[in-house]
């Protein structure tokens, strides 16, 4: 369980919450597989869809899962991602700005998340909403006896994406 904010943003706007994020405080963490780096500075950072996020130093040290993957939950961490596009489908992915509740402990008493991560996470999240405005779009189905439907929804999304769905024939799923 956790808070979260999805959205539509591009890698360049991505770059900039990043931006936000270090301005915060934060570092960005890198995570391929069990590999983990660390990144002070923007110039330095190794962009992936997947495995990044925001971490507050002065919180604590990293836990790791007992399969060696680093543990979200424990190492209060903020996952912070930016959305993929499928050139071949003409399709935008969605990404998340997450933060857990906090987790169960060895006695089993539930710890929340720290204070100052919650108020940092959501400098973030007004951060997001000014970068992808939420706007009424149109999205794909994802149901699977018809791949052709369309719905309208409002959802957080760049100016970049919003032009492209408009004049490029893209969509959001």
């Amino acid at each position: 369980m956790g808070r979260q904010i999805n959205y539509y943003m591009d890698l360049e706007s991505y770059k900039l919450l990043v931006q936000k994020a270090l301005k915060l405080g934060f570092k960005v963490v890198v995570e391929d597989k069990k590999d983990i780096k660390v990144y002070d500075f923007i110039e330095d950072i190794q962009f992936k869809q997947m495995g990044m996020y925001f971490y507050l130093q002065e919180l604590g040290e990293f836990v790791f899962s007992e399969s060696g993957y680093l543990d979200r939950d424990r190492s209060q961490l903020v996952e912070a991602g930016f959305s993929c596009i499928y050139e071949y489908k003409k399709e935008i992915s969605r990404a998340r700005l997450w933060v857990s509740t906090g987790y169960w402990n060895e006695n089993e008493e539930f710890i929340h998340r720290n204070q100052l991560l919650d108020k940092k996470y959501s400098s973030l999240v007004r951060y997001v909403k000014k970068l992808a405005p939420y706007t009424e779009i149109e999205k794909k189905s994802y149901n699977p006896r018809c791949d052709c439907r369309t719905y309208i929804t409002k959802e957080y999304i760049t100016p970049v994406f919003l032009e492209m769905i408009k004049s490029g024939g893209y969509s959001c799923v």
